[in-house]
């Protein structure tokens, strides 16, 4: 796998193993020359997950609405930003870039719900990998 498409929170949550498990998941894509595709915030999981990357010497790709660029402030560490209108385009521009470079998309949640079925629907994923972190409660 050469890239994969991660999908975690503007927030931290109240659970810091969550952060935990954001800056660990970093690293070791980092580590195996595997691109993050995410949603380009600089703030929450999506802030962690990008400073790991970025910390580590990994490749990573943002991809932000216009309205949540504003809110967000996408991370500006991240060179490969792409900036859309839609919420629909940048969940199809996250996977997209992962089924180009894979014979099937990758994607990752870091919450505790994972992929809601609209996601899976909408975005046509294949398969998800949810994360979750020695000794939580899941």
């Amino acid at each position: 796998m050469k890239s994969i498409a991660v999908y975690c929170g503007a927030n931290k949550g109240n659970d810091p193993k969550f952060e935990a498990a954001a800056r660990a998941l970093g690293k070791l894509l980092a580590e195996r020359n595997i691109r993050v595709v995410y949603g380009g915030g600089s703030v929450g999981l999506m802030g962690v997950i990008a400073d790991a990357v970025l910390e580590h010497g990994g490749a990573i790709k943002g991809v932000i609405t216009h309205q949540l660029n504003n809110l967000e402030l996408g991370h500006e560490g991240v060179y490969d930003m792409h900036v859309v209108e839609t919420m629909s385009e940048r969940r199809t521009l996250l996977l997209q870039d992962t089924l180009e470079r894979a014979w099937r998309r990758a994607g990752l949640a870091l919450d505790r719900s994972g992929f809601t079925v609209e996601d899976r629907d909408r975005s046509k994923a294949l398969f998800c990998v949810r994360y979750v972190p020695p000794g939580s409660d899941r």
